[in-house]
């Protein structure tokens, strides 16, 4: 088993961790903890291309602090949203209302206003656009409400990512596998088959 060919952004991976991944964990958690490193690694070209004096991880810090501190709802291990789909979610509202965001407060209350209105029960999120459930196991994106020609990331930007973070399939995992619906439903914009919500459990949508 060789990752050695992984290009993986060294602020968030230095060699010696990466030797001591793949020396010190069996393969399935090797490659979950890659996929959290590779997730990671998207994050700070997102933020290098948005820039605005690094808004997208000034946004991070708030937005993870409401979360933590006042809703209670960061926490996968408690069932909750773990901190890589917290910062996905994220990243959907700057792809698709990045000309009105001007600051962190601007963020967050788009942040809410948007995925309290969401029609959780039908869709999933995706960078393509909210995908309905019934359209599974095929993915097929509903328009953004503001449209395709303001989004923040091109097809040409989410391609080269892409290719750069993914990790590929072993031998017996080349064909596509259902995406498993959850409670809370997100796309991985890496791998479409992977579903990020996945780890949410029903009580934390329980009044």
């Amino acid at each position: 088993m060789s990752y050695g060919w992984y290009c993986i952004t060294e602020s968030y991976c230095s060699d010696a961790i990466l030797i001591y991944l793949l020396y010190h964990w069996h393969e399935s958690s090797l490659r979950f903890h890659l996929w959290v490193i590779f997730l990671m690694s998207l994050h700070l070209q997102v933020d290098n291309y948005i820039g605005k004096n690094h808004l997208f991880k000034r946004s991070i810090i708030l937005i993870k602090a409401w979360c933590y501190y006042e809703s209670r709802i960061l926490g996968a291990h408690y069932g909750l949203i773990s901190t890589y789909v917290l910062e996905m979610l994220i990243l959907y509202v700057f792809h698709f209302f990045h000309s009105s965001l001007d600051g962190p407060l601007a963020v967050l209350y788009r942040f809410l206003d948007y995925l309290s209105k969401f029609d959780w029960e039908n869709y999933c999120i995706s960078l393509n656009g909210p995908v309905c459930k019934s359209s599974l196991p095929d993915i097929v994106a509903k328009a953004p409400e503001n449209g395709r020609d303001d989004l923040l990331l091109s097809e040409e930007f989410i391609r080269n990512c892409v290719e750069m973070f993914s990790v590929p399939a072993k031998g017996y995992e080349t064909n596509l596998r259902a995406f498993s619906l959850k409670h809370l439903n997100l796309i991985n914009p890496l791998k479409q088959d992977n579903n990020l919500g996945r780890s949410v459990s029903r009580s934390m949508h329980s009044p």
